[in-house]
């Protein structure tokens, strides 16, 4: 089941990166994989990628397991934007 709202979720992004950080070192560590497996990680893509293909053809109904062959993200635009937003992490 889905819905055609929008949901945001705050996240804290000042303690995003080092609480990846603590995970990975806790897999070094203990062996314990408590990270999202590849399999999960691309469902989320699939989500997200049919999700850009309904809004490009005004909300009609895209099943993730039906994306049209050649549906994709533009790298190089989410690059640009993603510094645009982004502020400077070195000096």
């Amino acid at each position: 089941m889905t819905t055609k709202d929008t949901y945001h979720i705050n996240i804290d992004n000042d303690s995003l990166y080092g609480t990846l950080l603590d995970k990975i070192y806790e897999y070094m560590e203990t062996g314990r994989q408590t990270l999202a497996s590849a399999n999960e990680i691309l469902e989320s893509v699939k989500i997200m990628l049919a999700g850009k293909v309904s809004r490009e053809n005004n909300g009609v109904d895209v099943c993730i397991n039906n994306i049209p062959e050649g549906a994709s993200f533009d790298g190089y635009l989410f690059e640009k934007e993603y510094a645009k937003a982004s502020s400077r992490l070195y000096l």
